[in-house]
């Protein structure tokens, strides 16, 4: 249980949703998605091998010759004019090799430092640092969500990383590149928990389940796509993203803080000057009298706060409650301990009523990650051209937007959930039988098939749980829950590079083990509450708090103790 405030009355009953939602959803999720997206799969393109041959064999040692020209090879080796690039020769190949060339026409991080057989495990390493600099980072994000506010960790997040993407095109080294990596997937994970949360904080409860489905990183996905076809360096890759990044911050100009935290934290003016600029882009008359509300508006929530203390607990397990108790402990609470009780951790997402909930988020949003990632970062794997394939694998999303657009407020968010990864769990169990016991064009096109259904049953499935997660969790730690998940999320992408198969024959395995794991996902989903026309809360209650507390203080002199104003 938790407490609806005056931002949610105004969004709701006044303001609705309008030109300026429009542009929020433009300018916010979809603009800071696509930035997503170029800083998060990059390695994606930068794992590509796309095939080298030998130029000239030696049992002693190798002399890597990459991007350089045809013509010159020609000159210099006229006897290995007639090879064809492979990514199918031996690793006994290659360690015989005294000059290895890989084929121009495309200059990845594989490529650049000759990335392959016993040195593979470096691409997989400079994805999984990346996603270490998420996880680290999604220890603190949420906090610096609720402390600093929704605008100001967004674009401040995003314009570091386009600053830290462009130093990163210039790394001399592959450890260079992986320092740079690690340390953008400490800025990417910020801005990129915050894009939902933001975005939704503006939206009425009829918009927010849509909201997910609106393809913004499919989008994202088809441009890299695109842009990785056209460029085939991942320097200039890298380039492209940080002006992306960029673009993505000019709208900051223009983009306010959030109502919601703005009432939480009492922002009085900031909450007025919002207000007033979302009813202007809507054509809307907003009513003096909710300003003067902010603070008198909740006088039940305050008293709720102010009896949230060590002390109350305490004296509610050892005495009988009753409203004089619960009265005398709340004007006992100094000023200093209202304060510090305002300052929410990650730890209150472990409250008695919200733990099994935290837990089974964490666990979903690890296993959605995982396979996704897998997948994403496994494109090169597909049979068929690279950048074809990668353009498929988000473009293909694009026609199934629908789903997640209508299925949350259709089904529900819990039953949607369920419904679209038992999807991915039948599609890819089914890939690990045709991938097993057949052979021949027809095991290559039904597996890519059957692959690419089961991205859009992830990604559908990720959207709605970020409205889940968003709306399962009040104001105060809302920043902090979708942080825990991202968390979790990390995790999952962490352990993704290491578990794509390297060998086609193993490759059965890779999808029966996401598709076990789809399932489980599926039970533990069927166990969250549904928060489907629900409103979003802003703060606990006394009784999510686990303060046995029978009655809730009347709040008569709530008016007269200006000492007790709800300031945030």
């Amino acid at each position: 249980m938790a407490s609806t405030g005056l931002a949610e009355t105004i969004i709701e009953n006044e303001v609705g949703c309008g030109l300026f939602q429009v542009l929020i959803v433009i300018f916010v999720f979809i603009f800071l998605r696509i930035s997503a997206v170029f800083t998060f799969i990059f390695m994606s393109f930068g794992n590509y091998n796309p095939g080298w041959r030998c130029l000239e064999n030696d049992t002693n040692h190798y002399s890597l010759q990459a991007n350089v020209s045809q013509t010159s090879h020609s000159a210099l080796y006229p006897n290995a004019s007639s090879l064809v690039y492979s990514k199918d020769l031996t690793c006994e190949e290659f360690e015989a090799c005294k000059v290895v060339e890989f084929n121009p026409e495309s200059v990845t991080v594989v490529t650049q430092w000759g990335l392959i057989c016993n040195r593979a495990w470096i691409s997989s390493f400079i994805i999984s640092i990346q996603m270490i600099g998420n996880l680290i980072s999604s220890v603190f994000a949420g906090y610096i969500i609720d402390r600093l506010g929704r605008w100001k960790t967004a674009y401040g997040s995003l314009f570091i990383n386009s600053i830290l993407t462009l130093l990163s095109s210039f790394s001399p080294s592959w450890e260079m590149l992986a320092a740079c990596r690690f340390f953008i997937g400490l800025t990417s994970a910020v801005f990129e928990s915050i894009i939902y949360l933001y975005s939704a904080e503006f939206l009425t409860r009829r918009w927010r389940g849509p909201l997910s489905g609106i393809p913004g990183w499919a989008f994202g996905g088809v441009l890299f796509g695109v842009t990785s076809m056209v460029l085939k360096n991942w320097r200039h890759l890298l380039i492209a993203s940080s002006v992306v990044c960029f673009v993505g911050c000019l709208p900051a100009f223009w983009v306010p803080e959030s109502l919601r935290w703005l009432e939480v934290k009492g922002k009085k003016d900031q909450f007025k000057r919002a207000a007033m600029k979302i009813s202007k882009f809507n054509k809307k008359t907003l009513h003096e009298k909710y300003y003067s509300e902010l603070f008198s508006l909740d006088c039940d929530r305050k008293s709720k706060i102010t009896t949230t203390t060590r002390e109350a607990a305490a004296t509610a397990k050892t005495i009988t409650t009753t409203a004089a108790a619960a009265t005398t402990t709340k004007t006992t609470t100094t000023d200093s301990e209202t304060r510090k009780l305002k300052h929410y951790t990650i730890l209150d997402l472990f409250h008695k009523g919200y733990k099994m909930i935290t837990l089974i988020v964490g666990f979903v949003w690890m296993s959605i990650s995982f396979i996704y990632y897998a997948i994403s970062f496994g494109v090169k794997a597909l049979s068929g051209n690279f950048y074809i394939n990668l353009i498929m694998l988000y473009s293909i999303v694009i026609p199934f937007a629908i789903f997640p657009f209508f299925a949350p407020n259709l089904l529900g968010r819990k039953k949607s959930s369920c419904f679209f990864i038992l999807i991915v769990s039948a599609c890819l169990l089914t890939a690990t039988v045709v991938e097993r016991f057949t052979i021949g064009e027809t095991r290559i096109i039904v597996t890519l098939a059957l692959v690419l259904m089961a991205e859009v049953g992830i990604e559908t499935t990720w959207c709605i749980q970020q409205v889940q997660t968003n709306e399962l969790f009040p104001t105060v730690v809302r920043g902090m829950a979708l942080n825990w998940a991202s968390l979790m999320a990390r995790v999952g992408g962490i352990v993704a590079p290491f578990l794509i198969p390297r060998d086609s024959s193993t490759v059965y395995q890779w999808y029966l083990m996401m598709g076990v794991q789809g399932l489980l996902c599926c039970f533990l989903l069927s166990r969250l509450p549904e928060t489907k026309g629900k409103p979003l809360k802003e703060t606990f209650s006394i009784k999510s708090l686990d303060l046995e507390i029978n009655e809730v203080i009347d709040c008569q002199d709530c008016g007269d103790n200006d000492d007790n104003k709800y300031d945030g």
